[in-house]
C-alpha cells in the first residue's frame, strides 16, 4: 500500500511539472533571444513581443479562467508561436512583391489578431493594443488574441 501511494504522488507531482511545459518552453525560448546581446533587434523585439503575450496570457487565465486546464494554455501558446513564424516566414516569402502585396498581408495578420480576442479585454485596452498601435514594432498584434482562431483564419486566406 506504501508503494501505490508512494507511486501515486510521483505521478502527480510529474503531472504537475509537465503541466504548461509547452507554454513554459516558448515564453524561455523567447526570453532567451530577448537577453542574447548577439540577437539583432528585429529578433528582440518579434521575441519581446511573445514574453509579453504569453505573460498577459498567463495573468488574464488566473483571473477569468482559473479552472481551464493547462492543455489550454500550451495549446494557446503553440498557437501564438506559429502564428507569429507563420507571419515572419509570409513577410520574408512575399519581400520582393510590391509594397501594397506586402502591407495587405500585414493587415491580414494584424486583423486576425484583433479579430479573434481570447478575453475581450476592455479595462487594458491601451496595454492589449500597445503592439497594433507602435508603428515600428515588427509585429503589429493584440496580445489579447485567440492564437488558435487568429492562426486558423490567417491559414484559411492564405490558401486563397
Amino acid at each position: 500500500m506504501k508503494k501505490l501511494v508512494s507511486f501515486l504522488l510521483f505521478t502527480l507531482l510529474a503531472t504537475t511539472a509537465n503541466a504548461q511545459a509547452v507554454f513554459e518552453e516558448i515564453k524561455q525560448m523567447a526570453q532567451k533571444q530577448v537577453s542574447d546581446p548577439h540577437t539583432s533587434t528585429v529578433v528582440k523585439e518579434i521575441n519581446r513581443f511573445k514574453v509579453d503575450a504569453l505573460n498577459y496570457m498567463g495573468m488574464k487565465m488566473k483571473e477569468e479562467m482559473p479552472d481551464s486546464s493547462a492543455a489550454y494554455l500550451d495549446n494557446q501558446a503553440y498557437a501564438l508561436y506559429t502564428f507569429v513564424n507563420l507571419y515572419t516566414k509570409t513577410l520574408k516569402l512575399h519581400s520582393s512583391e510590391p509594397q501594397k502585396d506586402q502591407l495587405a498581408n500585414l493587415r491580414m495578420f494584424i486583423e486576425a489578431s484583433t479579430t479573434c480576442p481570447l478575453f475581450a479585454d476592455k479595462d487594458d485596452l491601451d496595454y492589449v493594443m500597445s503592439y497594433v498601435k507602435n508603428p515600428d514594432s515588427p509585429i503589429r498584434f493584440s496580445l489579447d488574441t485567440n492564437w488558435i482562431r487568429a492562426y486558423l483564419l490567417v491559414t484559411a486566406k492564405l490558401k486563397r
